[in-house]
């Protein structure tokens, strides 16, 4: 079997090691990837995952309990330059 050498090798393919792996290959280098774990077959793997609209409600949840649990108002603070405690300027 023919030995393959590699210019650059990546461990991981998370967000660092994809984004990694994308700018060496466009830089023209030969890139291989290195990942713990078994491999996963995300039709196997991903069943639970649904789509909003493969949902009852759309992802908007039940709205019989949203309606006893009113959202709370966002950025309250900011309109009043407070913001953890401190001023803003």
């Amino acid at each position: 079997m023919p030995k393959k050498v590699y210019d650059a090798i990546v461990v991981g393919t998370g967000a660092g090691g994809g984004t990694a792996m994308k700018l060496l290959c466009e830089a023209g280098l030969s890139v291989v990837a290195l990942n713990s774990g078994p491999r996963i077959i995300p039709a196997r793997d991903f069943q639970n995952h649904r789509r909003r609209f493969e949902l009852k409600f759309r992802g908007f949840g039940d709205p019989r309990i949203r309606e006893k649990y009113p959202a709370v108002e966002r950025n309250a603070g900011a309109r009043r330059g407070i913001h953890r405690g401190s001023e803003i300027l």
